[in-house]
């Protein structure tokens, strides 16, 4: 039996790492090709490399079908894919962010400070200003 991930994997090669797929309203998306997650009221903010999509689904639900690996949850509203994150840093008025390529900010909850940094040591190349401050 061949999975809906392994079919469309079928000539990628022997040492390929299998795509893995969120499903968002009822779409199949690639977890790749997702850059951010912004939940706002009943509606998921979707971001991908030049476009947006606004879908109806519990930002809860798509983290869910992640690894810590794929991204992480900076924030109750947010979350972020590892392919796009860059560095912490800090807003000008001293609040934490992740910054995001594309120079997007996504902010970093007081509560998730250690979680966040914990996941950008293992992660990210850059650590920077964000770490020392929460030191």
């Amino acid at each position: 039996v061949v999975t809906a991930d392994q079919a469309d994997n079928v000539n990628a090669g022997p040492q390929s790492v299998p795509e893995k797929f969120v499903i968002i309203d009822g779409e199949r998306i690639r977890l790749n090709d997702i850059q951010t997650i912004e939940a706002r009221q009943h509606h998921v903010h979707v971001t991908f490399s030049g476009s947006q999509k606004k879908l109806r689904a519990r930002r809860g639900d798509i983290v869910a079908q992640t690894a810590p690996s794929d991204g992480i949850q900076t924030h109750r509203s947010w979350w972020v894919a590892r392919h796009v994150a860059e560095q912490l840093d800090t807003s000008p008025e001293g609040k934490p962010t992740l910054k995001v390529r594309g120079d997007l900010h996504v902010p970093v909850a007081r509560t998730r400070i250690d979680e966040v940094t914990s996941w950008a040591e293992e992660h990210l190349r850059d650590v920077s200003p964000t770490k020392k401050a929460a030191e």
